[in-house]
């Protein structure tokens, strides 16, 4: 018996009418390992953003833009629906199942989430039934606990010649990146690739401590506090664990091996024992319903979250660094595909591997990311594109978004390219794209605005003529953390220091998609915020429309070139990413 049918006869056994399922983990991670791929297990859907509402009557998959086609390629036992565009979650089930008891693993739900859907559910009489998910879904593999890495012992100085590529001289890449002798000394000379000490950060959580401990569930967040990276989440540098901070003690609730002073380590599964007593908690961030619900009385508290977005000189020179070796690695690949593209057949899947085996030659490469979104044609329209075995046709366009996780930053960068000659909409849309992305990125903002507002500024030559795109402009970016951090959160203003992306784009279903996206730091200059460019990959210049722009359009997108140009030149010459640098930085 299949999973989908397995389940709806057990939960018949368990007397519930629905079972509501969420792509998620114990921590409510974004990426999660395949030992909580319970919704995938039951649809088949691998998406990263979903929710399936399981039952006799039918089945119904709730996911947003990024990934409506891809899931009406993938499920044929349910009806879609769209998030912000349909009915909503609550809405289907008032409508659909009133007077019923519905099941949900609380584990999985966050404790915001669950506590509106029971205030809403409660006027139809609906009852939630915590039921945990692997008791209806089985045969996930079991969690595993990695090896953990202290950042306080790695330094950016420990990858200046462990450079592999033939292509790339070895050379002190550090000493390249930058021209300003300050920062290279500053990069240089710090003790760890933080740039912080996690005995600082403790301190300073316990000086500002007003209940009786502070508990963090978020991965990223304990791995940030603590100065530690972990492997056990594809694409992720996080752990699995538990932090809670008292007046007097530190303890990480996990099963790995760990041995820091100072830090008290208990098993995994301790943590509900521990919350249970104190009389007040104070929350960190996000932490699921179950456990939350375990706890006399509590607060919340988005602090630290602000703090780990607000990077440090180090930490921000840094990802600078890994921005250099990641445009170093696409221009190899760019270089390497113009110059053999008539000669070679390739699959999306073969040039996300290229890319990939282009950075492990780079010191300080970790992992990628997420897994490279590579589309020709129209693939490319599918927005977060699951790369396969469909050949690059070169009189297509082809999209390509990949990121990397280096020891001193991670990266997020998109670039829509053509390799034969592009049509006059094509070459026409991809301007339209990229003059929303320079107004988006060069305009000043005043302090208070909220990042909607870029949102908005970055769709306006799209919306003139009538065209729109189903996904956000912009996501915070960790330092060497999850390439989609929170905060900035589209309701909230920016601060300077914060890591974030631009990214508007175009997409025609069965036809192309065009995306650009460059991250960007926001640095404060009189009373406004401005946006300062870290990606390091040219535009591709076939596509663009110079009669489309403005002469102050042109003039940014020549100082961008040379921004580019300068940046990596000197790490290039020699290559076939040398070439394909120089055509794409002229001066237009």
């Amino acid at each position: 018996m299949n999973p989908l049918k397995l389940m709806i006869n057990l939960l018949k056994k368990k007397g519930l009418s629905a079972y509501i399922i969420k792509i998620s983990d114990p921590h409510l991670s974004e990426y999660i390992s395949e030992s909580d791929k319970y919704l995938e297990k039951v649809t088949g859907f691998t998406g990263s953003n979903g929710l399936a509402i399981i039952s006799e009557k039918e089945n119904v998959m709730y996911t947003d833009g990024r990934y409506f086609i891809q899931a009406l390629e993938q499920l044929k036992d349910f009806k879609l629906k769209k998030y912000n565009i349909d009915e909503k979650v609550t809405e289907y089930l008032k409508n659909n199942f009133s007077e019923s008891r519905i099941g949900i693993d609380k584990r999985m739900i966050s404790y915001s989430y669950m506590k509106d859907l029971k205030e809403e559910l409660k006027k139809a009489k609906i009852e939630i039934v915590h039921l945990n998910v692997n008791e209806i879904v089985t045969g996930l593999p079991e969690r595993k606990f990695n090896t953990i890495i202290d950042l306080e012992e790695v330094k950016v100085s420990d990858f200046f010649i462990k450079n592999s590529n033939p292509e790339i001289e070895s050379k002190n890449l550090v000493a390249l990146f930058n021209d300003n002798p300050e920062i290279n000394t500053l990069l240089l000379n710090a003790h760890n690739v933080t740039g912080s000490r996690r005995e600082e950060k403790i301190k300073s959580i316990r000086e500002k401590l007003e209940h009786d401990a502070l508990f963090v569930a978020q991965l990223d967040t304990i791995a940030w506090i603590l100065n530690l990276r972990g492997n056990d989440i594809p694409y992720s540098p996080v752990f699995y664990a538990y932090l809670v901070i008292d007046r007097h003690n530190t303890t990480l609730f996990t099963d790995a091996e760990l041995n820091i002073d100072n830090i008290q380590v208990k098993k995994y599964a301790e943590i509900e024992e521990e919350l249970k007593k104190y009389e007040k908690i104070e929350i960190s961030g996000e932490c699921n319903s179950y456990l939350v619900e375990l706890i006399k009385d509590f607060s919340f508290t988005d602090d630290l979250n602000e703090a780990k977005s607000i990077k440090n000189d180090v930490e921000l020179e840094g990802i600078k660094l890994a921005h250099i070796l990641d445009g170093a690695a696409l221009n190899l690949l760019f270089g390497w595909y113009e110059k053999n593209a008539n000669k070679i057949t390739m699959t999306e899947k073969d040039m996300g591997g290229k890319l990939l085996s282009i950075k492990q030659t780079i010191g300080g490469f970790k992992e990628e990311s997420f897994g490279s979104i590579c589309g020709s044609g129209k693939n490319a329209a599918i927005i977060h594109h699951e790369a396969g075995d469909n050949k690059i046709n070169n009189e297509e366009i082809l999209l390509l978004d990949s990121g990397s996780q280096y020891y001193f930053g991670t990266t997020d960068v998109t670039r829509t390219l053509h390799f034969g000659t592009p049509t006059k909409e094509e070459i026409t849309n991809y301007t339209r794209v990229l003059k929303g992305f320079l107004l988006a990125k060069n305009i000043y903002i005043p302090q208070k605005t909220k990042l909607s507002a870029i949102d908005a500024i970055a769709r306006v030559f799209l919306w003139q003529n009538q065209l729109n795109y189903e996904h956000g402009t912009s996501h915070g970016v960790g330092h060497f953390l999850n390439v989609h951090e929170s905060p900035p959160e589209y309701n909230e203003s920016l601060k300077p220091n914060q890591v974030l992306s631009i990214e508007p784009g175009y997409y025609l279903k069965d036809k192309y998609g065009i995306r650009i996206e460059d991250l960007v730091y926001v640095s404060k200059e009189n009373d406004f915020l401005r946006f300062n460019s870290l990606t390091v990959v040219p535009f591709h210049m076939k596509l663009i429309d110079e009669s489309m722009l403005t002469k102050e359009e042109i003039n940014q997108i020549n100082e961008y070139s040379k921004f580019v140009r300068n940046k990596l030149k000197d790490i290039l010459k020699g290559t076939d990413g040398y070439d394909y640098l120089m055509s794409n930085t002229e001066k237009i």
